[in-house]
């Protein structure tokens, strides 16, 4: 990438680009498609991968290799699998970001990608990131990694996306298919550490990947975006599962959650709450946790970890007399407890003109009950619409901690 590009790239990051394609011929000394390519990324890169806007000359060859790619809080994240000074394989490079992040705390980073223009960008870009101890090869990661090497750990991203471009959600589909090469890997190193997909099925992955010792699930702003499999060579027991939600913090990730393993939460206590409970809660606290915590199963544990009860035993949200500070998920103070029905439904917009809304095992969607109350959006305010265990139904209308 030459000056005038990345003087370019540097001095229009918010410039139509459309505009930019269409009148590519009034700057013959810049390379048009390449600095638009790069102004895009770096808008989405202010939010995924921010440290990485220091580095303007980065390249960003497919749109697609970008939203694919961890980020930047997610592959900080991993840093906590491998030991300062470790040596590391990253057999699905794509963009870097993994290889880039692991590399900050590991001695060397072995990583291979076998599309040629996203090899030869990121080979690019691991200069541009002064990433000495990285070191890219092309090709079939499986085919090229040196049989006489030892790791302490390696890592893969396997290709989610089919040849059509739909998403894939069974490990056996993804490329490569773990299933088939582990035990290969194993020869390599006792620990191997897999990022699959967010909708793939928990139980049915530790069945397929009995070596699966921890079992990490990450969401980042209350969006599940990883989950990550920990698989230890000779491991035979009950993996740790790993409930997150993280946030860049100065120093590292700041990481809220909570960890057990699947038969604490088939033995935990959960209470559920009485109909007379929620009609004299005003005052109280409602708990709504983690999505990944609810990827997790962690449902009844969550009341018996947290000193809670369910309000309902299909509704996954908890009453608390205190607001419970270090509870994984949202915190809400109930104002008013209404009870279910057409009056106080046309009550709502007096009492709570704008609210969001969540109503759950009811008659109406949360969208319809927000629709027929005839509120607006307000992320400050909260109605929650739910049965109690006897069929008892309720409003409660709430304000949000922060």
């Amino acid at each position: 990438m030459n000056n005038n590009t990345l003087e370019f790239i540097l001095s229009h990051p918010d410039s139509d680009t459309s505009a930019l394609l269409l009148g590519a011929s009034r700057y013959p000394d810049t390379d048009i498609p390449t600095a638009v390519r790069c102004i895009e990324a770096r808008r989405k890169l202010r939010s995924k991968v921010p440290s990485w806007l220091s580095f303007p000359g980065l390249l960003f060859p497919y749109p697609t290799a970008l939203e694919q790619c961890s980020s930047e809080a997610t592959a900080l994240y991993k840093q906590r699998f491998i030991p300062d000074g470790a040596v590391i394989a990253d057999l699905t490079a794509g963009l870097g970001v993994d290889s880039y992040f692991l590399s900050r705390k590991a001695s060397r980073v072995d990583c291979f990608e076998h599309n040629h223009t996203l090899f030869e960008a990121t080979r690019q870009n691991f200069e541009t990131l002064d990433a000495g101890n990285v070191t890219i090869s092309e090709g079939d990661s499986t085919a090229l990694i040196d049989s006489e090497k030892r790791y302490d750990l390696i890592y893969l991203d396997p290709d989610r996306r089919s040849s059509t471009g739909s998403r894939l959600y069974s490990v056996k589909d993804c490329e490569p298919d773990i299933t088939l090469i582990k035990n290969g890997l194993f020869r390599l190193t006792d620990r191997i550490l897999v990022k699959v997909s967010p909708m793939a099925d928990i139980t049915a992955l530790i069945r397929l990947l009995p070596e699966t010792s921890q079992v990490h699930i990450v969401s980042v702003g209350d969006e599940c975006r990883e989950v990550l499999l920990l698989m230890e060579r000779g491991f035979t027991g009950t993996p740790g599962i790993t409930a997150a939600d993280i946030s860049i913090a100065e120093g590292g990730i700041k990481t809220v959650g909570m960890t057990a393993v699947l038969p604490e939460e088939k033995e935990a206590e959960c209470p559920v709450s009485a109909a007379d409970d929620i009609r004299n809660s005003e005052g109280s606290f409602i708990l709504q946790p983690l999505r990944a915590m609810l990827k997790a199963g962690f449902l009844r544990l969550a009341a018996e970890r947290f000193g809670v009860t369910k309000i309902s035993p299909n509704v996954h949200l908890y009453l608390s007399p205190g607001p419970v500070p270090d509870f994984p998920g949202k915190r809400f103070r109930i104002d008013k407890v209404l009870p279910f029905g057409g009056k106080a439904i046309k009550s709502l917009k007096s009492v709570c003109p704008a609210a969001s809304v969540t109503a759950r095992d009811m008659p109406l969607t949360s969208d319809q009950l927000k629709v027929r109350a005839g509120l607006k959006e307000d992320d400050s305010r909260h109605i929650f619409a739910f049965p109690t265990g006897d069929g008892t139904r309720f409003l409660l209308v709430c304000s949000r901690l922060s």
